[in-house]
């Protein structure tokens, strides 16, 4: 096998560094790619997670005051029938 054949032989099994840098080129484009779709998923989780949480807050809050109203309009309704009543 002459040198130029040995030579040819090898360039067809080993990639040159043009086509390694390359591929690790388009590696490096790929992972970006998937961290900027994780990014984007996770601020919308946690928006998400954030406006949740402030609209149970709000809806203890009503919950409360609808109780506390339960409660008073409770007692005047005792109050009326004991007055009927008595």
């Amino acid at each position: 096998m002459t040198d130029a054949a040995a030579a040819s032989k090898m360039a067809a099994t080993y990639p040159s560094l043009e086509e390694q840098m390359a591929k690790k080129t388009r590696l490096t484009e790929a992972a970006v790619k998937i961290g900027t779709a994780v990014g984007k998923a996770e601020r919308a989780a946690r928006t998400t997670g954030k406006a949740a949480q402030e609209s149970q807050k709000e809806l203890k809050k009503k919950i409360e005051a609808l109780r506390r109203e339960l409660k008073k309009t409770k007692k005047r309704m005792a109050r009326a029938i004991a007055s009927v009543r008595g």
